[in-house]
């Protein structure tokens, strides 16, 4: 009996900024490694959602071709509170807005802040 599970679903590169910015990587890597990269992805995702389902939502929002370390941190900090005393203070500023795309990312980041306080 096969016990593998299919898991398929769409991303909308259109109407969203990390579905666009999660097209593009994926047109760009070889098709070989799409499944296992999307695999990796999803099991990543799944290791976060166990510590905080809310961590999921949070990096999945803030998602952009300018995402830096310092922003996955700050959010990983905010929503993890005292469970990782050791992250770095430093928050880097979102860039010079010159587009729209940039306005969109600038007001997902700030929606992210307003629901889990402020990062920084």
């Amino acid at each position: 009996m096969d016990t593998r599970r299919k898991i398929q679903f769409y991303i909308n590169p259109d109407r969203n900024i990390a579905d666009k910015y999660a097209g593009e990587v994926l047109e760009n890597m070889p098709q070989g490694e799409r499944g296992k990269f999307m695999r990796a992805a999803f099991l990543s995702g799944v290791a976060f959602f166990k510590q905080e389902p809310r961590l999921i939502y949070m990096l999945s929002e803030l998602l952009t071709e300018k995402t830096t370390i310092e922003e996955i941190t700050k959010v990983m900090e905010t929503v993890l509170k005292n469970n990782i005393p050791d992250f770095d203070d430093d928050y880097v500023d979102v860039d010079v807005l010159n587009s729209v795309e940039d306005l969109r990312a600038f007001e997902t980041r700030n929606n992210a802040k307003n629901l889990f306080g402020k990062l920084g």
